[in-house]
Order: C-alpha cells, then structure tokens, then sequence
C-alpha cells in the first residue's frame, strides 16, 4: 500500500514537473483546461437547487442550516471564479504561445523567401561564371587562328621537305 501511495506521489511529482518546465506538456495541459467545462459549475447548479429549497422553506430550514449554506455557496463561487480565471489563463497562455508562433513562422517565411532569392542570384551567378569560363573570348579566337596559320605553314614546309626527299626513292614507272 505504501508502495502504491510513494509511486503515485511521484507520478503526480513527474506531471507537475513536465506541466510546469516542458513547454509542450503546458501546452497540451492549458489546452485541455481551456476546452474542459468548469466542474465547479455544475456543483453551483447543484447547489442552487438546495438554495431553492430553503427560500421556497426557510422556516422550516435553522439559522446555523441557512449560514451552512451560505458558507457553501461562497465557496462554490469562490471555486467556481478561480476556475474560470485560470482557465482564462489557460487560455491568454494559449493565445501568447499561437502569437509567438506565428511571429517565428513569418520568419521562417521570410527567411525562406530570402533564401530563394539569394538561391536564384546565386544559380544565375554561377551560370554567368560557367558560360564565361566556356566561352571563347575574342583573344582566344585570335591565338587560335595564328596557332593553326603557323601550324598549316610548317606542315606544308614538312610535307615539302618529305615529298622532295622521299620522290628520288620512288621507283620510276613512267
């Protein structure tokens, strides 16, 4: 029995914990606050029944009956206002939480948007650098054309120097 009570106090001590220092846990608690009926409430309305029943008989109800009552009733309301209030609080907590989210998801967003545009300059840029890097400039056009002059020029003169050279050595047939 005694196991029993220790491990249900510290299962009680694990939930107040996560409800007040986990974030996520508050969340999900002021939620199912701020959508859960207030019990004391329907205890009131209960309780009304009885404050009926002693004005429709108060003779017949005792002094110390009727202060007993009265007693109750402020409790009741007193229960009852500290229930809407937090659940009040629940629910401005709730509200601060979907604002702050919000303002964290128009960054994200801008961010994102800041992301693709530096995304598209950066391709364009690069594009640019590739087509620059591959695309003959007027210089290489010249280098080009003297490289295959020279080259024509001496392959010419070798091909010369062989026919000359070689064209004794071939037998006459004519």
């Amino acid at each position: 029995m005694v196991t029993i009570i220790i491990a249900m106090g510290v299962g009680i001590i694990y939930r107040v914990y996560n409800i007040t220092f986990n974030p996520e846990y508050t969340v999900k608690a002021n939620l199912q606050w701020m959508a859960r009926e207030p019990r004391t409430l329907e205890l009131l309305n209960d309780h009304l029944k009885n404050l009926n029943n002693i004005s429709e008989n108060i003779d017949s109800y005792s002094i110390k009956d009727i202060k007993k009552s009265v007693k109750d009733t402020l409790v009741l309301v007193n229960l009852s206002n500290k229930e809407l209030n937090s659940q009040y609080e629940a629910w401005l907590s709730i509200k601060g939480t979907m604002e702050n989210d919000r303002a964290i998801f128009d960054k994200m967003r801008n961010d994102m948007n800041n992301i693709k545009e530096i995304k598209t300059e950066q391709v364009l840029a690069i594009k640019g650098a590739i087509d620059k890097a591959y695309a003959p400039s007027f210089m290489d056009h010249i280098f080009t054309h003297i490289i295959t002059f020279i080259l024509g020029i001496f392959s010419s003169i070798f091909a010369t120097i062989l026919f000359k050279k070689y064209i004794n050595k071939l037998p006459n047939k004519v």
